[in-house]
């Protein structure tokens, strides 16, 4: 019998690119890109159509975030009794709900996009949300990063979200364009909040 070796392949390419070969330098109101949101679409220099977008993290903002999701200085970083966690006693949800875990999940959105290259979605329901008065809902919206990209992206929409966090979704921006609401799902149905 002759030997059987196992390989493992080695990817070509990194699924997210270097930020400073994809950085675009243009100036907006005294801004670079680099301060505005951690993800922009930039266009492939051989085409203009849509289908050449291409998601990029954005330098600044990521190490922004990294470094206020773990600051070895702060005793919130390691010592998981001083963090803020949800008001819901009967929840199983284990993670935090303070300002380090809006930014570790804020980061988390934004690296998903930019990997898969926009954001996760059903394919049924990207559809469905280009219709006028389409509803979506968003359980565990956190602040609401991923409905504020699908409500840009599908201006016709209307987002919802509920979080069982009540400081995630008070601290979360406030706009016209996505409803959020603090409650649990598994103790009330999210359309009695929407009416």
């Amino acid at each position: 019998m002759g030997s059987h070796q196992s390989t493992i392949a080695k990817p070509t390419r990194s699924v997210i690119p270097p930020a400073q070969t994809h950085l675009k330098s243009s100036t907006t109101q005294g801004k670079t890109d680099l301060d505005s949101p951690s993800v922009s679409i930039l266009q492939s220099p051989k085409s203009k159509t849509n289908s050449s977008k291409k998601y990029v993290l954005k330098a600044a903002h990521v190490n922004s975030l990294v470094a206020k999701t773990w600051n070895p200085n702060d005793p919130a970083s390691w010592e998981p009794e001083m963090r803020e966690y949800h008001e819901l006693p009967n929840s199983d949800y284990m993670l935090p709900s303070d300002a380090q875990e809006q930014d570790r999940l804020e980061l988390q959105h934004y690296i998903y996009r930019a990997a898969y290259q926009g954001d996760i979605i059903c394919p049924a329901v990207k559809d469905l949300v280009k219709f006028p008065g389409y509803k979506l809902l968003d359980v565990g919206c956190a602040k609401g990063f991923w409905l504020k990209c699908i409500q840009k992206d599908n201006p016709k929409a209307k987002c919802y979200g509920v979080d069982i966090s009540k400081t995630l979704v008070e601290q979360s921006s406030e706009q016209e364009e996505i409803t959020l609401q603090f409650g649990n799902v598994l103790e009330t149905l999210p359309c009695e909040w929407f009416l």
